[in-house]
C-alpha cells in the first residue's frame, strides 16, 4: 500500500478539459507490473495518482485515507474483490467513479459491477486509450454529480 503526494505535485502534463483540478485516481490490482503501468500511464496524461494498493482492504484503508475521485479497481484481489470494494466506496461516496477491470469476461461478472454501481466494466489487456476514455468519462461523470449535489444543496433564490 503506497498513498501518492498531494495535490503539489506534478507528475506529467494536464490534457485538456480537466480544467485547473487534476482527477485523483486511486489504483487497486495485485499484479506489480500493471500497477506500475498504469501509475505512468495516467500520471503522463494528467491523472493525479493518489495511492496505489495489492489488495482489497488496502484498497478500502487508502480510499479511506485519501478520497480520490476515482478508483481503477482489479475484480479479483485478495481480499476483498473489487465489487465489494466498490459497494464500500459507493456507500460513502456516491459521487466517486469506479472502473472495475479483470482477466475475467464473465456476465455475471458485468452484472454483479453494475449492480454494485461501477462506472465502467474493462477486461484486462484492452488498449490503453479505452482505459483512458472510461477514467475520463468516469471524471465527466462525478463533476456532473457534485454539480447537482451543489445546486441542489444551494438553490438559487428568489428576487421576488
Amino acid at each position: 500500500m503506497r498513498a501518492r503526494p498531494p495535490a503539489g505535485h506534478q507528475g506529467g502534463r494536464e490534457i485538456d478539459g480537466f480544467g485547473s483540478r487534476r482527477p485523483r485516481v486511486l489504483i487497486a490490482d495485485d499484479e506489480v507490473e500493471l500497477r506500475e503501468a498504469l501509475v505512468n500511464m495516467l500520471e503522463v496524461h494528467g491523472f493525479q495518482v493518489v495511492g496505489v494498493a495489492a489488495s482489497g482492504s488496502e484498497a478500502v484503508a487508502l480510499f479511506d485515507a485519501t478520497w480520490p475521485d476515482l478508483m481503477l479497481v482489479d475484480y479479483r484481489m485478495p481480499g476483498q474483490n473489487g465489487v465489494a470494494v466498490t459497494h464500500y466506496v459507493k456507500e460513502r461516496s456516491p459521487n466517486t467513479q469506479v472502473v472495475l477491470f479483470t482477466a475475467y469476461d464473465e456476465m455475471s461478472l458485468s452484472l454483479d459491477a453494475t449492480e454494485a454501481g461501477v462506472f465502467a466494466f474493462l477486461v484486462k489487456g484492452c488498449s490503453p486509450s479505452l482505459i483512458l476514455q472510461a477514467l475520463s468519462g468516469a471524471w465527466d461523470e462525478k463533476r456532473r454529480r457534485d454539480q447537482e449535489d451543489s445546486r441542489a444543496a444551494h438553490p438559487p433564490t428568489g428576487t421576488g
